[in-house]
């Protein structure tokens, strides 16, 4: 059948026939057998929203007898299957006058998930934390297909419902290459700040209050506050953007904090479209410095340390171009001895100390 959605008819969400026909198509998507681990999520999500559901999708199983449908079944709800032989799938459509109606109209299955009068509106999908030791970078793909990526000493926490995909970023660095849902956006949240996305790539590092920075990559996300969350706003289907948010496009750069307003932040925003890879160095295990102050560079680099590295004074205005790799610390401070006039000295415990020669 082709992948299309259809409208089901406006009566009750828990009434018995809506139950029967949300079963009937559930069971038409399991004998297909490409099922995704992210729909058998929302399966169980439906099973468990009452006894009624989950008695409907075994009787209506077990009249189908289609054996495949019943071994798929087996792995989200216990069931016995009997030795019987297997009888053809038009005995379904003869069960029922209605189902024979239903079947006829329908040219596609129907994805009840996409229908918010189907499920509480808080109804839970997926929720799952990641993070990341220091000196760790960790690659996620979400059962969604977005990719995210968390830097070092990272903690994010992904929620999906049935109007959007959540994921709060804690601590640290992500970046997301999100799969395309007009009908369900990606929000990043963060502090108290929101940045949707429908399809697109972008940045989000978070290392203190107030200190929020955004780098998008691939297409445009909205920064808007996460109270608009509860007004359950798509900025894609949007004319134009609400007062309250701020559109960032590809190739931009912006430091958020809470001393400006939504709006007046877009005077902030930065075109750093030539030097995009140099500032997302860190996806491909570095970071490259080009005149940044010492204090700055040393800051980013003590990310990935146990041990951070302390600067004295003198040495904290001194002008870094250089890239620090990975695991090659030793490699770093050599370079810097040689090419900045630094002294180094460390104790037992380890701690490195940069001063002037």
């Amino acid at each position: 059948m082709k992948n299309n959605v259809i409208q089901m008819s406006q009566h009750s969400a828990y009434s018995q026939d809506k139950i029967d026909e949300q079963a009937l198509h559930w069971l038409m998507e399991l004998d297909r057998g490409d099922m995704s681990e992210f729909r058998k999520l929302e399966l169980v999500s439906w099973i468990n929203l009452s006894d009624k559901h989950k008695q409907s999708l075994l009787a209506h199983a077990k009249l189908w007898d289609e054996l495949d449908v019943l071994s798929e079944l087996a792995d989200i709800i216990p069931y016995q299957a009997q030795n019987t032989v297997k009888k053809p799938k038009y005995y379904l459509y003869a069960a029922s006058v209605v189902m024979v109606v239903l079947m006829a109209a329908f040219i596609s299955y129907f994805s009840f998930m996409q229908q918010p009068h189907m499920q509480p509106a808080n109804q839970i999908a997926f929720k799952q934390s990641y993070q990341t030791e220091k000196g760790e970078i960790k690659q996620i793909k979400l059962p969604d297909g977005s990719l995210l990526t968390l830097n070092t000493d990272s903690r994010v926490t992904a929620q999906f419902d049935l109007n959007y995909r959540n994921i709060e970023l804690e601590h640290g660095e992500l970046h997301i290459k999100v799969a395309h849902n007009s009908e369900k956006p990606l929000n990043i949240l963060v502090d108290d700040k929101m940045i949707q996305a429908v399809g697109t790539a972008f940045n989000v590092q978070y290392l203190a209050k107030d200190d929020i920075q955004l780098i998008v990559s691939e297409g445009k996300v909205m920064l808007a506050q996460n109270k608009l969350l509860n007004d359950k706003v798509n900025f894609a289907k949007l004319d134009k953007p609400l007062n309250q948010t701020l559109l960032v496009q590809a190739g931009q750069k912006l430091a958020i904090d809470d001393a400006h307003s939504i709006n007046s932040l877009k005077a902030l925003v930065e075109d750093i479209s030539a030097n995009l890879e140099v500032n997302l160095s860190w996806l491909s295990g570095s970071l490259t410095f080009s005149g940044e102050p010492m204090a700055e560079a040393i800051a980013q680099v003590n990310r990935y340390l146990k041990h951070p590295i302390q600067l004295a004074d003198e040495v904290k205005s001194i002008r870094v171009i250089g890239r620090f790799e990975q695991g090659k610390l030793d490699s770093f401070l050599n370079d810097l001895q040689r090419n900045f006039e630094v002294r180094l000295s460390q104790n037992s415990a380890g701690e490195i100390f940069l001063s002037k020669k």
